[in-house]
């Protein structure tokens, strides 16, 4: 599979929704990493905390938009030149 940005940002979601479903509980980001998200995802320390930082759900949707509208321009195009 060739590297897709949905895909990374499908990632950082599911680290920042562990994250925050164990943060509630009081537990400290290190012991999370270490005991948590490390053994799972195989990601480096800076790497974690950099992921926390973005904004990915927001990111998520604006690729999703860009697509649909790459579609609907595909479509319009196919209409147009079979005329």
């Amino acid at each position: 599979m060739a590297y897709n940005r949905e895909n990374l940002l499908r990632r950082v979601i599911d680290v920042q929704t562990t994250f925050k479903e164990h943060n509630k509980q009081g537990m400290v980001q290190e012991w999370i990493y270490t005991n948590i998200i490390h053994p799972k995802y195989k990601i480096g320390r800076t790497t974690f905390y950099n992921w926390l930082s973005i904004p990915a759900q927001r990111e998520l949707e604006k690729i999703k938009n860009e697509t649909e509208n790459k579609a609907r321009f595909k479509q319009i195009a196919m209409e147009f030149s079979s005329k």
